[in-house]
């Protein structure tokens, strides 16, 4: 990977997309900011095992003998300052919002919804088939999103922090979804490719609800059914979540939604 120094970059003349300041030694701060073309993530964190651990984290995502996975925005760059790591940069998608802050309208915009999820699953199958092992963990719709630039019509993946690679580095964070799925059922704290499926099947059901997965009932399911024949496929997949043991065997979202049965849909932001 390319190394750039952080004296070199004017903080100052950059759009901040996020910022959390660090609160003591233990916790990181982090800013993530732009210039409409590229982003650029800043660590401050004490923990020199931390960003040991996020430093090699980068260099293998970035590891120029590796094809990058389709539709994934992967770090560019490391920002050093000295001979200090502090962050990377990475490509900025422009006009973008969230997977998790699609704001539908109307059964229409729905089912854009589905097809952009179902999308968003063929990208984390591809991502899964990676070389490197890649289990992204922290699963969650805030790190999908979808930009004017595409209509609104292509998912990308982003933020890759906490991801585990191969054995070679371990994660940092599962999602919050993932983390009371598997206190709900007593089961341990581990994370896999099969946990980021059950990570992006929870999320999506969710949306659909409009609530918590753990307050759906198989009724429930059924009578959504009556009004949106898609969820018909996807009832196993929905039984899989809600047996008492599941971490194995869960289904790809792709696998399950049957575009034939989602209409014409339209623009999904005007």
């Amino acid at each position: 990977m390319e190394r750039i120094e952080k004296e070199n970059i004017n903080i100052s003349n950059l759009e901040v997309l996020k910022e959390r300041k660090k609160k003591n030694n233990v916790d990181r701060g982090i800013l993530v900011a732009h210039d409409n073309k590229r982003v650029y993530k800043f660590f401050d964190c004490d923990s020199k095992k931390y960003m040991g651990e996020m430093q090699k984290r980068i260099e293998l995502l970035g590891d120029e003998n590796y094809d990058r996975p389709l539709l994934s925005v992967f770090p560019d760059e490391e920002i050093f300052d000295g001979d200090k790591f502090v962050g990377y940069t990475q490509e900025y998608i422009p006009d973008a919002v969230s997977l998790n802050d699609v704001v539908m309208f109307d059964d229409k915009d729905l089912y854009d919804f589905v097809r952009l999820s179902s999308k968003a699953s063929e990208i984390l199958d591809y991502i899964h088939g990676d070389f490197r092992g890649i289990v992204l963990c922290d699963m969650n719709f805030t790190n999908i999103i979808i930009s004017k630039k595409d209509k609104y019509k292509i998912p990308y993946f982003i933020d890759f922090d906490d991801c585990a690679i191969g054995g070679r580095v371990g994660p940092t964070a599962i999602s919050v979804n993932l983390n009371a799925f598997l206190k709900d059922k007593g089961l341990p704290r581990v994370v896999s490719q099969e946990t980021d499926k059950i990570s992006m099947a929870i999320s999506f059901f969710n949306i659909i609800f409009g609530t918590n997965n753990f307050a759906i009932s198989l009724y429930d399911f059924d009578m959504m059914c009556e009004k949106y024949p898609f969820l018909e496929d996807m009832r196993d997949l929905f039984k899989s979540l809600k047996s008492e043991r599941c971490l194995y065997g869960i289904d790809y979202l792709h696998d399950v939604i049957d575009p034939d049965k989602l209409g014409e849909g339209k623009k999904l932001i005007k």
